[in-house]
């Protein structure tokens, strides 16, 4: 194919230069009075010219339709659709486990915030029956001290209970044990 269009391109050219050829004699006629035969290669002229521009124009087309077709024939060869299915795979397979790894992150979230309030709400209870365990034994301990140490432990205790210090409610439960 490649000769041919070589071929046809080159004809297309040698009557582009007959074409020429025939015009510039048709002035050269005209002037010298001769004007049938400068008529005549006019028409020769111009019928040489649009027969180059057609063949190129024709040659153009084929070469434009040889290519869409093989482009067609390759696009449903079995190679390019086992290629098509193996990247639509490919791609499937990245965007389940980018969605996997969406659903991990948003199950460990989940999981440490209801770990979190597990945590405080066990400290939560913990903290309020330790506060009652205090007070319990606050109590006892109410007739041998006196009313300014007893106040003075229950602020500590309030203080405590409020900023839920455990540390400092156990060592306040050590000191009330002593005093006992």
């Amino acid at each position: 194919m490649p000769f041919l269009s070589t071929l046809i391109i080159r004809l297309a050219l040698y009557l582009w230069a007959i074409a020429i050829a025939m015009f510039i004699a048709m002035a050269g006629f005209s002037h010298s009075g001769w004007l049938a035969l400068s008529n005549h290669l006019l028409s020769v002229g111009t019928e040489s010219l649009l027969t180059g521009s057609a063949l190129l124009i024709i040659l153009g087309l084929s070469v434009l339709l040889q290519t869409i077709f093989q482009q067609v024939r390759r696009y449903f060869s079995a190679y390019a659709s086992g290629q098509r299915r193996l990247w639509f795979n490919v791609l499937k397979r990245e965007n389940c486990l980018k969605h996997l790894a969406g659903k991990k992150q948003q199950y460990l979230y989940f999981t440490e915030f209801k770990r979190k309030h597990l945590l405080q709400a066990n400290n939560l209870k913990h903290t309020q029956q330790l506060s009652k365990n205090i007070q319990r034994d606050l109590k006892r301990v109410n007739t041998t001290l006196s009313t300014h140490a007893y106040q003075h432990l229950q602020k500590q205790l309030n203080g405590y209970i409020r900023q839920q210090d455990v540390e400092s409610l156990l060592e306040l439960q050590q000191q009330i044990i002593r005093l006992m």
